[in-house]
């Protein structure tokens, strides 16, 4: 095993010397936090949107963080003891086992693409419940297997790698989901909560390995089932909250200057002629007209 951790050791040290090129220079600019100038200006912010038993958005990331913590609590539970369940009830060798952990990574970059075009069509809280409802339902028909004594490797295999590769795809969708929702300088303390959520998963595999000495690995796959399915129930209370599409911040931005007068103010520099040229563009386009405000020779207000 020697040579072995001495070769993982030094493919990890390229890895590491990149990350010394990072800079913060060359992040993407963030963009204007449009609920805080809003509630600064009096303005009726996005966060007013109310969803069950009287959620606002401010609870979003509070939401999304309990119910990963609760999916790395039960996925800890049996993630670390699948290469022993292969090797002790499916017999393999250890050379197969390893390639199911290339199998693994190579299927999670398919479905993290598959989810996104997904999420894209049907929201990104909709598409995290039907992934969650897909693993979770694998993730039970494999404990059925092991409990019916049904331990081959071409019934077991493909369904943990389809229930891994399909459980760890929305992690995008939830990291966009929690970003959009939090005010920008505080999407840092919010990334760190990860770490806790990791300590979780690690911290629950001393539990796993007990449950499975003390009954069998589909016990334990089921209680990690139960766990990830309560995970899923709370992304409920977010359906009504995140809007399908995932540009709803340019869009409702654009709602509240088109229907809130407060946003914007008449330049009084502007010559009469472009005013009244102005007021029957937007006569025009009220009674289903033709005319819009890209009609009009000169912009008649400046945005706040």
């Amino acid at each position: 095993m020697r040579p072995i951790f001495l070769v993982g050791l030094a493919c990890e040290l390229p890895c590491a010397v990149l990350a010394c090129f990072f800079s913060d220079k060359d992040v993407v600019a963030e963009e204007d936090d449009a609920d805080t100038d809003q509630s600064k200006s009096g303005k009726k912010s996005s966060t007013n949107v109310k969803g069950f038993c009287g959620c606002t958005r401010k609870v979003i990331p509070y939401v999304m963080f309990s119910s990963s913590l609760l999916t790395a609590f039960g996925s800890g539970m049996t993630v670390k003891f699948f290469p022993l369940f292969f090797k002790n009830q499916l017999h393999m060798s250890p050379a197969n086992v390893q390639a199911i952990y290339v199998a693994v990574p190579v299927s999670m970059t398919i479905m993290v693409q598959l989810t996104q075009i997904v999420g894209s069509k049907i929201g990104r809280v909709q598409t995290m419940l039907l992934v969650r409802v897909i693993g979770v339902s694998l993730l039970v028909s494999m404990a059925l297997l092991v409990d019916n004594n049904i331990t081959v490797w071409y019934y077991c295999v493909p369904i943990y790698i389809l229930r891994t590769a399909i459980m760890n795809s929305t992690y995008p969708l939830e990291e966009s989901t929690i970003m959009d929702f939090v005010p920008k300088d505080t999407r840092s303390r919010w990334k760190s909560l990860d770490s806790i959520a990791s300590f979780g998963w690690c911290g629950s595999a001393a539990l796993g390995g007990f449950l499975a000495d003390k009954y069998d690995y589909s016990f334990t796959f089921m209680i990690t089932a139960v766990l990830q399915g309560l995970g899923g129930v709370l992304l409920l209370l977010l359906l009504p909250l995140v809007p399908v599409d995932e540009n709803f911040k340019e869009k409702e931005q654009g709602y509240t200057a088109l229907n809130d007068p407060g946003n914007y103010q008449v330049d009084q520099n502007k010559s009469p002629e472009s005013l009244n040229n102005a007021d029957g563009a937007m006569k025009g386009a009220g009674s289903g007209g033709t005319s819009s405000l890209s009609d009009m020779q000169e912009p008649l207000i400046d945005r706040v």
